[in-house]
């Protein structure tokens, strides 16, 4: 990513980042990657409810505020940007403010587990629940590992199963996403929680049963295989 950014010219297009899924849970250095607009949001990796939109402007993205007028009131950066500046900064709108204190102390919690550790655990989880998968003979939608989110899991199932799959997941309480952008075949599963190898345990029998149920010819010694990406990916407690 440094590499790829490090050769755009200062000149050239603004390089934009939707970063809604990764930011918390997987490392964003906008300013040292030379970002010029980054969105997010207050869910997902920053695990803090809803209701909060985060953004990151360079200066030369900010410079572009000057330039171009805003087509909307309520999104309008630059007039966010002037309430920050104020003696007494506030929100130029009436702020959602429990959601803030839950930001607060979402951030709180995520500092004091350290970032590095945080990033490398989120990763070791999804890694581990990947392999598990594969140890069922189920197929990933991003086959290559390089190329998959450390944060999401998104698993191919057979045509016409995906609704009973998710439906069966979710008599387990386990919640998970159907795919996006095209009919059926993928549920997508989010690693952004606390919890370590029990919980990918617990994930990945409750993917095995679900597809058992459904008729998905899934094998077993699936955490066998689990466990052991999970032993090369580091030292942290369960």
């Amino acid at each position: 990513m440094e590499d790829l950014l490090s050769e755009v010219p200062s000149e050239g297009p603004l390089v934009l980042v939707d970063a809604v899924s990764s930011l918390g849970a997987m490392p964003c250095y906008p300013s040292r990657w030379r970002i010029d607009g980054l969105a997010s949001c207050s869910q997902k990796g920053l695990l803090a409810p809803p209701g909060l939109a985060v953004v990151y402007l360079s200066e030369r993205g900010w410079e572009r505020t000057k330039r171009d007028a805003c087509p909307s009131y309520f999104f309008d950066l630059a007039l966010h940007r002037r309430f920050l500046n104020k003696s007494r900064p506030q929100n130029p709108f009436t702020p959602p403010v429990s959601v803030f204190y839950g930001l607060a102390e979402s951030l709180r919690f995520l500092g004091g587990f350290g970032w590095g550790p945080w990033f490398s655990r989120t990763r070791r989880k999804a890694r581990s629940f990947e392999a598990a998968c594969e140890g069922m003979g189920l197929e990933l939608f991003v086959g290559e590992q390089e190329f998959r989110s450390p944060v999401m899991t998104a698993l191919e199932i057979p045509a016409g199963k995906e609704r009973p799959v998710k439906q069966a997941l979710e008599e387990m309480g386990i919640t998970v996403a159907e795919g996006q952008g095209r009919e059926g075949g993928t549920l997508r599963i989010a690693h952004y929680n606390p919890g370590g190898w029990p919980e990918v345990c617990l994930l990945a029998g409750g993917v095995f049963g679900a597809a058992r149920k459904c008729g998905i010819d899934a094998r077993d010694g699936f955490l066998e295989k689990a466990l052991q990406t999970w032993n090369r990916g580091g030292k942290e407690s369960c």
